[in-house]
């Protein structure tokens, strides 16, 4: 009995050793481990040589490598075989719970907004996101206007060459930054905006006819005016006679011909200059006649007598001159003159036919070939003149003749 449990305490030690020498694993004995250790047969004991001890090799066996790759099925993330429930950025995509994520994850240190995975750009609830996160800049999306921090932008602003109001663009008429706008872009053109005219983007500042009215410095002109030699009265052509710095108007045009305006005669645009007959009535200058006038006798713009005129001139010989009148003259003797190349004659020997329609007059010399100038004056008031021509030495023979009358104030 004391030779059995010696042996047992001997096999006991030698399989501590045993444990602490195998290398790296330990192996754990239990009670029915030393038991049947103790009941084998098998002689063990310690040898006192240097030799290593001899030790039994645990037999190998080949495990199966399990897959730890991540791949997605049907949508979903796995890990190996299993599903993979954490936050991973896979291709590209941002998997959460093995499901694309979709809401605001940092990725990275950046807290950035993903739908399906993916950085999302467009609206969410009104706000614009840009690959996740605010823009950072001004941004149009979908034809609104979105600020820097991803709200609608707010109040007017100028993005593009395009005027927004708030997020849309401009629509109407407005001055913005001290220049209209129509719609989104610049006016162009002319253009009424709260009573006044605009070309292009600015105040119209000088005379312009624009839808047949007048604007002066971009506003509706106001009284009467020209323009383009045109009468205005306000803003539009004039309508009807009106007189403006002397000139006499029809409608927004000169007068043409004679037009009694507030009781006086025009010729034209101007006032009426001498005798003129209007409407059945004489005028001298811009009134009813009344008086001599060129010869002619007027009484309320009627004539009474007409002037006195010269008919005919006449040689009658060598040195007498014939003078035949249009009606009786009613003067003892008028004044005349007789010229030829700057010479004057002396008239002797003046007398009247009975009717005191004819005159002859004898000159100083001899008629000769020559042009010969007569002047009458003293009848009606007026100067009568003519001409008569000699050809040859015969004083019968009158090449031309020709006469007038010119007026001579009283």
């Amino acid at each position: 009995m004391q030779k059995t449990n010696n042996t047992r305490i001997k096999l006991l030690r030698r399989l501590m050793l045993c444990s602490v020498l195998l290398i790296p694993s330990i192996i754990t004995l239990t009670k029915t481990d030393i038991a049947q250790a103790a009941n084998s047969k098998a002689k063990v004991g310690f040898q006192t040589t240097t030799k290593k001890p001899t030790t039994t090799k645990k037999p190998t066996t080949t495990k199966k490598k399990v897959s730890q790759s991540y791949n997605v099925k049907n949508g979903k993330l796995y890990k190996g075989s299993k599903l993979y429930k954490k936050q991973k950025l896979y291709q590209g995509i941002l998997y959460v719970d093995a499901k694309k994520a979709t809401g605001q994850y940092t990725v990275a240190g950046n807290k950035r907004y993903y739908k399906s995975g993916i950085l999302f750009t467009g609206l969410l609830e009104g706000y614009y996101y840009e690959s996740g996160k605010e823009p950072g800049r001004y941004v149009v999306y979908k034809n609104k206007l979105y600020a820097p921090d991803g709200w609608p932008n707010e109040g007017y602003r100028i993005y593009n060459g395009l005027l927004y109001d708030g997020e849309d663009l401009n629509i109407g008429a407005l001055i913005y930054q001290s220049k209209l706008y129509y719609g989104a872009k610049i006016n162009s053109g002319y253009r009424i905006f709260e009573g006044e005219l605009y070309y292009g983007a600015t105040l119209r500042n000088s005379k312009t006819v624009y839808n047949d009215r007048l604007y002066i410095n971009a506003k509706p002109n106001v009284g009467y005016t020209t323009y383009n030699k045109k009468l205005y009265d306000g803003s539009y052509l004039n309508e009807g006679y009106f007189l403006y710095n002397d000139i006499l108007y029809n409608d927004a045009d000169y007068n043409k011909g004679y037009t009694l305006f507030e009781d006086r005669l025009y010729n034209g645009k101007d006032e009426n200059y001498g005798i003129a007959k209007f409407d059945g009535q004489y005028y001298y200058h811009t009134d009813i006649a009344n008086g001599k006038y060129g010869g002619n006798l007027y009484e309320d713009g009627e004539l009474v007598r007409k002037a006195t005129t010269i008919k005919s001139i006449r040689i009658v010989d060598t040195k007498t001159l014939e003078v035949t009148y249009s009606q009786a003259v009613n003067n003892k003797k008028p004044s005349i003159n007789v010229e030829k190349n700057g010479v004057l004659y002396t008239i002797a020997a003046f007398k009247w036919n009975k009717a005191k329609t004819v005159s002859t007059f004898d000159i100083s010399g001899s008629i000769t070939a020559g042009k010969y100038n007569i002047t009458i004056f003293g009848i009606d008031n007026i100067k009568l003149f003519g001409s008569i021509a000699v050809e040859g030495e015969s004083a019968l023979h009158i090449a031309d003749a020709n006469y007038g009358y010119e007026m001579v104030e009283d």
